[in-house]
């Protein structure tokens, strides 16, 4: 058990190549893949759910009316914009049938004369007649009576400077 070949093989564990293959978990690729959740790219990787553009665009496919509320106030023209592009005539019959008072006065308080010019703009050529009915019929005094008092004379003009594109 003293000779050269008993030695290294009843002390395998003070081998270099034994105690480097024992101790793997050790290693430097073993340690990085057995803590992959601290490695920075699979951090990134799998946090992608916390990533501000995945997560808009993830809920945005499955969840339009959160981002449409969560985002509403951080960017009015462009949901608005992405809305009407995808689907404005559903658009305009599901905001106006459901919260008609509240629609139109956060838009006004955001983006007052380019947003009726531009809702008014397209709504015209579809609804025309119905939606300056509407415009002046539902709830008259609690919705006109703002509006003039705050910018009538850019009201009167929106509603009467339409311009076809």
């Amino acid at each position: 058990m003293y000779n050269v070949e008993s030695v290294n093989h009843n002390s395998w564990m003070y081998d270099t190549q034994t105690v480097i293959h024992n101790l793997w978990i050790y290693n430097a690729e073993s340690v990085i893949h057995n803590s992959w959740i601290y490695d920075t790219q699979t951090v990134i990787h799998n946090l992608w759910m916390y990533d501000t553009q995945t997560v808009i665009h993830t809920s945005w496919m499955y969840d339009t009316q959160t981002v449409i509320h969560y985002s509403w106030m951080y960017d009015t023209q462009t949901v608005i914009a992405n809305l009407w592009t995808y689907n404005g005539e559903s658009v305009i019959h599901n905001s106006w049938m459901y919260d008609t008072q509240t629609v139109i006065a956060n838009l006004w308080t955001y983006n007052g004369e380019s947003v009726i010019h531009m809702i008014l703009k397209t709504v015209y050529h579809i609804h025309g007649y119905i939606m300056l009915r509407a415009l002046f019929t539902i709830h008259g005094c609690m919705i006109l009576r703002p509006l003039f008092t705050i910018n009538g004379y850019i009201m009167l003009r929106a509603l009467f400077t339409i311009h076809d594109v």
